[in-house]
C-alpha cells in the first residue's frame, strides 16, 4: 500500500539514497488528463535540498526537455545539463560527449520561467526556460573545471517573457583568481528567441561572452533598468567552451 508523504524526513532521505533510479511523475490540473511518469536516471543526477526541495539534471523526457544528441548554442554542441529547478548545490557536470568532468554547479535564483517557444529540438528548446531572478540576484558558482591552457570563454544566453518592456539585466563573472567582468544584456521588447542569436556588448541583445583563465567562477546576475518597473535578469543557459577552441572572432 502506497503512502503520502509531507516532507522528506532524514529516514525517508536515507531510504532514497539507497536507490539506484529515480523517476518523475507530473499530472495536469484538468480532471480529464493523465498522470506522466518518466524515468530520468541514476542517483547521481539527484539532491535533497530540503524537506520540500530536490533537484536533478533533467534528460530527455516529455516536455521541452532536450535529447542528449541535440546541439544548441552559439558554439553549436550536444548533451547539454539541463537543471529544472531554482536553486542547486554541488551538481556533477558532463561534457558535450557526455562524459562527467568532475566539475559541478551550484544555483541560487528567485524562481524560474519560460518563453513559451515552440517545442522545437536545439536552440528553442535551451532558451525556453531559465532562472528569473526579480529584486534580488541570482547567482551561478562551477568549480573544479579541468585544467586548460588556453582558459574558457563562458557563453551567457538571457532572454525573458519582458513582452512590450525594455529590460537590462547586470551580468558580472569573477573567476576564481578574483577577474572581474561585467556585461549588460538589454532585453528588448517584444522580441523572443526566433532562432537567431545576438551579441549584447552592454547593449541589445541574447547572449554575451566572458573569458577566464581560472578554473572555477561565480556568475551573478542582477535586475538592472526596466521601462514598466519590473526588474528582471533571465539567465537561459551558460555554455562553457575551452578557449582553445574559439577563433579570434569568438567561434568555433
Amino acid at each position: 500500500m502506497g503512502r503520502v508523504h509531507a516532507e522528506i524526513d532524514e529516514k525517508l532521505a536515507a531510504w532514497i539514497e539507497r536507490q539506484h533510479l529515480f523517476f518523475v511523475a507530473t499530472a495536469p490540473l484538468a480532471a480529464d488528463g493523465h498522470v506522466n511518469v518518466s524515468p530520468k536516471g541514476d542517483l547521481r543526477w539527484f539532491r535533497i535540498l530540503g524537506p520540500k526541495e530536490i533537484a536533478y539534471l533533467d534528460f530527455v523526457g516529455s516536455g521541452t526537455e532536450m535529447a542528449p544528441t541535440e546541439g544548441a548554442g552559439v558554439v553549436a554542441t550536444p548533451n547539454w545539463n539541463e537543471l529544472a529547478t531554482a536553486n542547486g548545490t554541488n551538481v556533477g557536470l558532463r561534457d558535450e560527449s557526455g562524459v562527467y568532468t568532475g566539475a559541478t554547479v551550484g544555483w541560487n535564483s528567485g524562481g524560474i520561467w519560460n518563453l513559451g517557444l515552440p517545442n522545437t529540438p536545439g536552440d528553442p528548446r535551451m532558451m525556453n526556460g531559465y532562472l528569473d531572478p526579480m529584486a534580488a540576484a541570482a547567482t551561478i558558482t562551477v568549480s573544479n573545471l579541468p585544467e586548460n591552457a588556453g582558459g574558457y570563454y563562458v557563453y551567457v544566453y538571457a532572454d525573458g517573457d519582458n513582452a512590450s518592456a525594455t529590460r537590462t539585466g547586470d551580468y558580472r563573472l569573477v573567476g576564481d583568481d578574483t577577474t572581474t567582468t561585467e556585461i549588460d544584456i538589454t532585453d528588448a521588447a517584444n522580441t523572443n528567441f526566433s532562432g537567431n542569436f545576438v551579441l549584447a556588448n552592454n547593449g541589445v541583445g541574447n547572449y554575451a561572452v566572458f573569458y577566464t583563465t581560472s578554473r572555477g567562477f561565480t556568475l551573478t546576475a542582477t535586475p538592472g533598468a526596466s521601462s514598466d518597473g519590473t526588474q528582471r535578469a533571465p539567465v537561459n543557459a551558460i555554455q562553457i567552451v575551452r578557449g582553445d577552441r574559439i577563433f579570434a572572432d569568438g567561434f568555433e
